[in-house]
């Protein structure tokens, strides 16, 4: 019998399917042709061997949404079909915003909704501070400043997603995603650690993808601890997205090419010195530009101006003669 089902959990060798309010598990047998595998929160078509309580995936439905991150040059999808991303983070050293950044930047290529979670409130001395950088940095985004401890904030978390969606948490090990699925579920499905006082981290406690619902119907999704953020097909609408402010002062540069490093009449540079951007969002900022073009000229797409290849080309020549 086929029908349709949906991932619930991907393991070593096999799959867990719920369809009809049942779960199976699941195979792929050789007439599975599609390239890509079943992910977390998949839609798939499915063959039921009633008999066995088993089933096969013969294929996946398409994607509306799909979180992928860079993992050694090959995408690497962690959900899909979600439709908002609770970016979480500790109010603790393990804050970093130049992480956020391209966690934020990965969600926004999802083509789900993000949203910043704040966690562990009710052990943070001056919650403000992180506050008012999320605030700044981020300021279209929406966030929520929660505590396990404090029910007002987990149901303010609630209000983010509607029943019958399906949201996802992803962000370091140990910043408490568990700790806050568990609190939203009423019961533990998770084991959670207390955050270690020399680092302020907490332990590593999932370890693969897990889909759940809440009695109201809202689907979520615990994820791994990301430990770094590897982004692909990186774009520059993707980073003027995220360094807004940057780049919408581009715009009043003397020159149009303007690289924003040494050019008289560079609006950016002028805002640098006054103070303005912070000097760390101007680096990690011109880093992300310098990975778009590297990314390109490794694939062999070079997307630059006839005017940039040319002074590049003048540059290395200049390098050359020198060591000559």
């Amino acid at each position: 019998m086929t029908q349709l089902g949906q991932c619930i959990a991907v393991h070593r060798d096999c799959w867990e399917i719920l369809s009809s309010g049942k779960k199976y598990r699941a195979i792929i047998n050789n007439k599975y042709e599609n390239i890509v595998y079943p992910v977390v929160g998949d839609v798939v078509s499915i063959n039921i061997d009633l008999k066995n309580q088993s089933c096969i995936i013969l294929d996946i439905q398409p994607r509306t949404t799909e979180l992928y991150r860079n993992k050694d040059g090959h995408k690497k999808t962690i959900a899909a079909n979600i439709d908002i991303v609770f970016i979480t983070t500790s109010m603790n050293k393990e804050f970093n915003v130049g992480k956020l950044e391209r966690l934020l930047i990965m969600v926004n290529q999802s083509g789900a909704k993000p949203c910043f979670v704040l966690t562990k409130a009710d052990i943070c001395t001056n919650p403000n501070i992180y506050i008012e950088q999320i605030k700044r940095h981020f300021s279209t985004v929406p966030y929520v400043v929660t505590s396990s401890l404090n029910e007002q904030s987990i149901e303010l978390l609630k209000t983010m997603w509607n029943p019958g969606e399906t949201a996802i948490f992803v962000g370091s090990s140990g910043v408490g995603k568990t700790t806050l699925i568990n609190t939203l579920l009423g019961y533990q499905v998770g084991k959670v650690y207390e955050v270690r006082e020399k680092d302020d981290k907490g332990r590593h406690t999932t370890t693969s993808s897990i889909y759940l619902e809440l009695p109201d119907g809202r689907k979520l999704i615990d994820s791994p601890g990301i430990r770094s953020v590897g982004l692909l097909n990186l774009d520059f609408k993707d980073i003027n997205e995220v360094f807004s402010f940057i780049s919408e002062n581009e715009k009043m540069c003397q020159y149009k090419n303007c690289t924003h490093t040494n050019e008289n009449g560079c609006r950016i540079i002028e805002l640098l010195n006054e103070g303005i951007i912070d000097e760390n969002d101007y680096r990690r900022y011109l880093k992300m530009k310098r990975q778009i073009l590297y990314d390109a000229q490794k694939s062999g797409i070079d997307n630059r101006a006839d005017w940039e290849k040319r002074r590049d080309l003048l540059q290395k020549k200049k390098k050359y003669r020198k060591r000559r």
